[in-house]
């Protein structure tokens, strides 16, 4: 071999070396960039997490108001079929009285059958209140179940 030729040798082998010194770099390099993309998703992801946390409890809270406004309602409407029912018990008493007292005429049956005709129809129409107010509300917790 002369010496142009293990110069030659010498100069490929510098190549090899210095290819294979790059590619080592560049893996290195390559690396690195792989890592901070994964630092950035891992971030990006907490933040979403962070973010969708803050927008479950803005949710809770105000289904929690909701559920509150329907029961503070729901309290109000028994009390208030409860006062109807006791002035429908108490009108039914003094009318036993008036039509049981000595001194006063019984009451025609026609008048007494407007009466009852009226109470029937206001009856019905507070159950089909009832009824409707409490399909709405129904409506309304299926809504909300999913936000739960």
């Amino acid at each position: 071999m002369n010496a142009l030729e293990l110069r030659a040798i010498a100069y490929l082998i510098a190549a090899i070396c210095f290819g294979c010194l790059g590619a080592y770099l560049a893996g290195l390099h390559y690396k690195a960039i792989i890592a901070e993309g994964d630092a950035r998703v891992a971030n990006v992801a907490a933040q979403a997490a962070v973010a969708a946390k803050a927008q479950q409890d803005v949710a809770d809270a105000h289904n929690r108001e909701v559920v509150s406004g329907l029961q503070t309602q729901l309290d109000a409407a028994v009390a208030s079929g409860a006062d109807f029912a006791k002035r429908l018990r108490d009108a039914e008493a003094r009318s036993r009285v008036v039509s049981q007292g000595a001194d006063r005429p019984a009451a025609p049956a026609t008048g007494q059958q407007d009466g009852t005709d009226r109470l029937t129809d206001l009856l019905g129409a507070a159950a089909a209140e009832c009824l409707i107010n409490e399909a709405r509300q129904d409506a309304l917790i299926e809504e909300l179940k999913p936000q739960l």
